[in-house]
């Protein structure tokens, strides 16, 4: 879920939406959506499917509740639109959090460390003797 998350840059995953996920109290005020539904009778519900590959994260997309509504029309909404909408959308975060990781530098493991050579003069610069 986590990954959902992250590549959701926190906005619907409805082309042209950007109604936020959570809002500015921390509340996810958006909504877990199956691509195929999870349950017999839902909306593009694939009986080959196993119940891991139903909550798996190729299967699940973030939406606004509008939007959620929307999709439930099977005909105008397939299984490859929401897929396409799904990879459009996650595409455009999954490159940001890549550049955004690339660019960060862990100093720290390019310095060198050198024992101290003049333990008098550590001694009175820390302790003051």
């Amino acid at each position: 879920m986590r990954e959902l998350y992250i590549k959701s840059g926190n906005e619907c995953a409805y082309p042209g939406c950007h109604n936020v996920l959570v809002d500015e109290n921390g509340n996810f005020v958006g909504e877990v959506c199956h691509i195929e539904a999870a349950m017999p009778g839902g909306e593009r519900f694939n009986p080959n499917m196993t119940n891991e590959d139903r909550r798996s994260f190729g299967n699940l997309m973030l939406m606004c509740h509008h939007h959620h509504v929307v999709t439930d029309d099977v005909e105008k909404y397939t299984v490859e639109k929401l897929k396409e909408m799904k990879r459009n959308h996650e595409a455009k975060y999954s490159g940001i959090i890549g550049q955004m990781m690339n660019s960060i530098t862990d100093y720290g493991m390019s310095l060198e460390y050198a024992p101290c050579c003049n333990c008098k003069k550590y001694h009175e610069f820390w302790i003051g003797d």
